[in-house]
């Protein structure tokens, strides 16, 4: 199916300043068929234009195209805020800035210092700024706290920017001065241990990447369950070094001797600029298990006394195993204690061999009577 266009309007606010290539459009449009316009922006004086462009046709909605200029100078600062990070506090830290004029005309930006006063802040070699498009100019502030903390200020611009507002711009600048603290991981997971076998370690690495030496000091560690498995093998009261340094907290866990499952927690509080109020919770977990049960046959025991085997209690009784002693008689036994005749030499071969017969034939209990 073809396409008639029927009409195409610029309307709005600001459709003086734009002009429609009409050579280029066709009043139908085969089946698959395309075709390409232009817009020309040609506005008459300074300032911000607005418009739609509305294509109407045979289709079922008009297409509708939104057009925009601007003919004054506008600003962009990069970066914007300026974020000078840790500054060690007596020391002065520089930061620069890129001022591009991304409008049309000449941007005038004229720096106000004062507007600096009271901070750990100032700009340096400032004086008023002309920028044209295409051509970004620089310009460079310093931070230099005299001691910790969070500090921020604004920078005031007298400026011509489309963007300005009352025909002020202005600049944010943020610095910090103390120690930082990073931790990781957050929680530390033995998984499912065995009761009672050697203890195993796990660590939480806490790194500083603030400008001061950060103090750290671990609570204790609180199992609800009471449980006293858990134990610091590092110390719990350490310094970290400023710019990068790292420490580690090493935590035993040394299961105990039944199942059960373990949920503790401890908290590291410092005095890191970023530190959250009562500190940074540490969740420590693991599950405790006991190993199977190991399988075992009962042998049974010797009846001493008579030299027999009884079976065990509740199965069917096949009488006494075999008499030991050949017919005739051997001289093969001793009396032993309280007359009871202990069998000697070949007899315990016999005996032997009676039981593994015996076992061949049934599942024994051996007993000892008297």
């Amino acid at each position: 199916m073809s396409i008639d266009v029927e009409a195409i309007t610029i309307e709005g606010p600001g459709a003086s300043g734009f002009e429609l290539v009409t050579e280029t459009l066709k009043p139908v449009l085969a089946a698959g068929e395309s075709v390409s316009t232009t817009v020309v922006f040609v506005p008459k004086e300074i300032g911000a234009y607005e418009a739609t462009l509305t294509i109407a046709s045979n289709s079922y909605e008009p297409v509708v195209v939104d057009l925009s200029g601007l003919t004054s100078p506008d600003v962009l600062f990069d970066p914007d805020p300026v974020d000078f990070g840790y500054t060690v506090a007596g020391t002065e830290n520089i930061q620069t800035v890129t001022i591009s004029n991304i409008g049309a005309g000449y941007l005038s930006l004229d720096p106000d210092p004062s507007s600096l006063e009271g901070t750990p802040f100032t700009c340096i070699q400032c004086q008023e700024l002309g920028v044209t498009p295409g051509s970004p100019v620089t310009l460079k502030f310093a931070c230099k706290p005299d001691g910790p903390g969070e500090y921020t200020a604004s920078m005031r611009f007298d400026s011509n920017a489309q963007s300005a507002e009352g025909g002020e711009q202005w600049l944010a600048l943020n610095c910090l001065s103390g120690a930082s603290i990073d931790v990781s991981p957050d929680t530390l997971d033995w998984g499912t241990v065995i009761s009672n076998t050697e203890s195993t370690t796990r660590f939480v690495t806490i790194r500083n990447e603030g400008s001061d030496e950060l103090n750290v000091t671990l609570s204790s560690i609180v199992d609800p369950a009471g449980n006293d498995e858990l134990a610091f093998e590092s110390p719990t009261t350490f310094t970290v070094d400023a710019e990068g340094g790292e420490k580690q907290i090493i935590v035993r866990f040394t299961p105990l001797d039944h199942p059960h499952t373990t949920n503790a927690v401890f908290h590291i509080n410092s005095d890191a600029l970023n530190a959250p109020d009562g500190g940074i919770p540490i969740t420590l977990r693991a599950v405790v298990d006991v190993p199977a049960a190991a399988e075992s046959e009962d042998l049974g025991v010797v009846d001493q006394s008579e030299g027999t085997v009884v079976p065990d209690a509740g199965s069917d009784d096949l009488g006494p195993g075999p008499d030991p002693t050949p017919p005739g008689g051997c001289g093969c036994r001793t009396t032993g204690p309280a007359g009871n005749d202990v069998p000697t030499g070949g007899a315990l071969l016999v005996l032997l061999f009676a039981w593994v017969v015996s076992r061949l034939r049934r599942r024994w209990v051996i007993t000892t009577r008297g």
